[in-house]
């Protein structure tokens, strides 16, 4: 899923000039650092849809912080509010 949540990310941050997307590089480090003792499926979801990911969610209990990551398309709507 990593790698999958890397390449969405870049994706994103190509069609936006990088206006509210991690950096590629910051998602492990946030994920495996920043979480690491907790287990990844109780501070990420990832949301899909017929075109791929739709948006992912990682929470940062010890920072009291997450990020919210919704595909360019769908930012602005219902569906990011829901995220």
């Amino acid at each position: 899923d990593l790698e999958l949540l890397q390449d969405f990310n870049a994706a994103a941050i190509a069609v936006t000039d990088h206006c509210g997307y991690l950096h590629p590089g910051d998602i492990p480090h946030r994920h495996y650092n920043g979480n690491k003792h907790y287990d990844p499926a109780e501070v990420m979801t990832i949301w899909e849809d017929d075109q791929g990911v739709a948006a992912w969610l990682l929470v940062g209990p010890s920072h009291k912080m997450y990020d919210a990551q919704v595909r360019p398309d769908l930012r602005g709507g219902d569906f990011e509010r829901e995220v």
